[in-house]
């Protein structure tokens, strides 16, 4: 079940999943090289990057949705999710949020193993332009991961359902 809305960004690609998430920080010195915190990425986790590279597609491929801080709608992230399925999410700074601030950084904002309900594609808002054109901007949105109220609390000694299992309880595929 969704809960609040946590950030928002430029829809990159369609779906709805609920994942952990595994931040990906960003370090300027490994150039294309594979961070370690990516090779150990778990099967359906979301990553959230400052951007994403070639070189780490064997890992992404475990991910069930990547959000950038930056990037554009043909940026790699974006297209590598586009062509398998995935749900994507981009430019979270220059996204006016749901508390009207407009900066926002994914990889600051969202916490490592935090689980969310990413919606690739959530709403389409319109901008009229100044000489009378309509812009329609589609927003990707991510809102915290609230459980069932029938479903136990994992502090309360309760396993905590699987990712297949909340997936399946939402309608969702994992593709």
């Amino acid at each position: 079940m969704k809960g609040k809305e946590v950030l928002r960004g430029m829809s990159g690609n369609k779906g709805t999943v609920v994942c952990k998430l595994r931040i990906i920080p960003d370090d300027p010195e490994m150039g294309d090289a594979v961070p370690a915190k990516l090779k150990a990425i778990q099967e359906g986790e979301c990553i959230v990057a400052v951007k994403t590279v070639p070189a780490q597609e064997p890992y992404l491929d475990k991910a069930a949705a990547i959000i950038q801080n930056s990037g554009g709608k043909l940026s790699h992230g974006n297209v590598y999710a586009s062509t398998r399925g995935k749900p994507s999410i981009y430019n979270t700074q220059g996204v006016v949020q749901s508390d009207g601030s407009t900066f926002q950084i994914a990889t600051d904002v969202l916490k490592d193993g935090m689980e969310v309900v990413v919606e690739g594609y959530s709403m389409t808002v319109e901008e009229e332009q100044g000489d009378g054109s309509i812009k329609r901007r589609n927003y990707g949105i991510i809102y915290e991961h609230v459980p069932d109220a029938g479903t136990p609390s994992p502090a309360a000694g309760a396993a905590k359902p699987s990712l297949s299992d909340l997936m399946a309880k939402y309608g969702m595929q994992q593709r």
